[in-house]
């Protein structure tokens, strides 16, 4: 059991970012899950929902806004992705949508990091479809 013990520690050492930034990944895509179940009741009366989620996304369509969860393992980073932001200073259509950035560590930018799991998941909620309320 020495050697079994002495693998699991160094391959948690070597992939102890990507552990981590999976984690988050992880914790994010099950409360966007939790807020799309909340929301089957409605597709009953009409308003169309589109869920899906793989390894490295996680996305809701409510009509024709989104919000997607993309973890992008060679750049070691969460995008969070709202659909009706368009950031005129941006060229790049993809990146004008990204509303949050979040890496392993607080880089002093990343909402996620400046105010927690909870009101940055509420604000990035608030990015995708506020023009619903």
């Amino acid at each position: 059991m020495e050697f079994k013990k002495q693998l699991i520690e160094k391959l948690n050492e070597r992939f102890e970012e990507t552990l981590f930034l999976n984690n988050i990944f992880t914790k994010l895509a099950n409360k966007l899950e939790i807020f799309k179940n909340q929301l089957d009741k409605y597709t009953y009366a009409g308003l169309e929902i589109l869920y899906s989620s793989d390894d490295s996304n996680a996305k809701l369509t409510i009509e024709d806004d989104f919000i997607s969860i993309e973890y992008d393992f060679d750049d070691m980073l969460i995008y969070i992705i709202a659909d009706d932001i368009i950031r005129e200073d941006y060229e790049d259509y993809e990146e004008a949508r990204v509303i949050d950035k979040i890496g392993s560590s607080d880089d002093g930018e990343s909402i996620y990091w400046k105010i927690g799991i909870e009101k940055a998941f509420d604000y990035y909620l608030k990015k995708a479809f506020e023009n619903m309320l």
